[in-house]
């Protein structure tokens, strides 16, 4: 066990070493890094050379949320790859309580990490825009191959490295899927990045995840969200449709070229339509030394905002009741 979870009481142990970290059953804690919906996200150091790692605190309140734990330390445990944040060792108490240890990036999430960059007047360049994509869309492809659908792929969810190395996170949502479909009792994941089709059914497919990276990519070459859906009230099929088609309206404005067709590819309505991990790959924008010039990108970003709140025409309400879509 790691040194940081050497204080835990496993659940079948029955002393209890003593702790002075602030946080019941965790030593060497540093200070808290996030919370999610029952769970909580300290920095801690562990080892003899002061190395830190990430705990995440977790107290399920009910069953169903007992069974998405465990099949988050399950499907976590097993991932190996450069662009996933890798599960070192986790424990459970007699109360309870899981502690999970995780690898420690130091830049924190890829929102954190815009929004610091939009409070020194900055956005991320192409280059870079260009490199943390790439790396996403690696991790992607490699979770697909072992048949789990993410669910929850958002900015807040990939966590950046000093060198700016991207890493996926928070497989709280995520499913295995060995067949084409996974068929699940209800819609999951963040109200912004959810995919129509499973506002009518939930079927999940890879291709949600990969809707998911058309709104990553969105959000930060124009430097807002596509869909900014804040509740799931808000998750309404007509709606998103006729908010698709102002977003597809407004990136087809893009003088970026590459960009531009890819983002149409990634925000395609119909899931069948959305190109594989390994085709986005081979995509011009994702080819190494393709820039977007910076006036380029000045002026897309001016499009996006002058054009991308337009309301969509009356007739796509009609035309949606009229069709059932």
């Amino acid at each position: 066990m790691f040194n940081c979870l050497k204080c835990i009481t496993r659940k079948n142990n029955d002393v209890e070493p003593s702790c002075d970290s602030g946080v019941p059953g965790l030593a060497g804690v540093i200070k808290l890094i996030g919370q999610g919906g029952f769970g909580r996200v300290y920095s801690v150091t562990g080892g003899g050379g002061g190395a830190l790692y990430a705990v995440k605190v977790a107290e399920p309140r009910n069953p169903r949320q007992l069974q998405r734990l465990g099949m988050e330390i399950q499907i976590h445990s097993f991932l190996r790859h450069d662009r996933i944040v890798r599960m070192l060792d986790w424990a459970e108490t007699s109360h309870g309580q899981f502690y999970i240890c995780l690898e420690y990036c130091e830049m924190g999430s890829l929102y954190s990490y815009v929004e610091q960059l939009k409070q020194e007047k900055r956005y991320m360049d192409s280059r870079k825009i260009r490199d943390i994509f790439g790396q996403l869309v690696e991790g992607c492809q490699y979770l697909h191959e072992q048949c789990i659908i993410h669910r929850d792929l958002k900015p807040q969810n990939i966590l950046l490295t000093e060198s700016l190395d991207v890493k996926i996170t928070d497989f709280g949502l995520a499913i295995v899927s060995p067949g084409r479909r996974a068929v699940w009792e209800s819609v999951w994941g963040s109200p912004g990045y959810v995919p129509p089709e499973v506002l009518v059914e939930p079927r999940y497919t890879p291709a949600a995840d990969v809707w998911a990276l058309g709104c990553v990519l969105f959000w930060m070459y124009a430097g807002f969200v596509a869909f900014p859906e804040r509740n799931l009230k808000s998750r309404n099929y007509h709606r998103k449709v006729r908010r698709l088609y102002t977003i597809r309206k407004t990136t087809s404005k893009f003088d970026a070229v590459a960009v531009r067709e890819l983002l149409l590819q990634l925000l395609e309505e119909q899931p069948e339509d959305r190109p594989s991990c390994d085709t986005i790959l081979s995509h011009d924008f994702l080819r190494q030394g393709f820039l977007v010039d910076k006036e380029v990108h000045k002026h897309d970003r001016s499009v996006a905002k002058r054009y991308a709140f337009r309301r969509a025409p009356f007739y796509l309400d009609y035309w949606a009741e009229l069709f059932g879509r």
